[in-house]
């Protein structure tokens, strides 16, 4: 999202988008948080979210419960939910 700064939604959203378009995901998968915001391990960029449909592949143990803002690894939402984001994200 160019020129964005990167808001915690615009993280769900884009995970949710790359999760349907790129990797066929139905809009009730789950994606979960692999890694919470840090610098890219792919890119070297200054930050970014890892994110999973596989959790037990991941090693990761998915949270129940509310979301923090932190992006704690297991915490997941639909790919749906994710979608949802992108129309708050864009308002802004």
């Amino acid at each position: 999202m160019p020129g964005r700064s990167g808001g915690t939604w615009d993280y769900w959203c884009a995970a949710a988008q790359y999760a349907r378009r790129e990797l066929g995901a139905n809009w009730t998968d789950r994606f979960y948080v692999v890694r919470g915001r840090d610098m890219s391990v792919t890119t070297g960029r200054r930050s970014s979210v890892q994110f999973t449909l596989y959790p037990e592949r991941a090693g990761i143990t998915p949270k129940v419960g509310w979301l923090s803002l932190g992006f704690r690894p297991g915490e997941s939402m639909s790919v749906q939910q994710g979608h949802g984001y992108c129309a708050q994200a864009s308002a802004l």
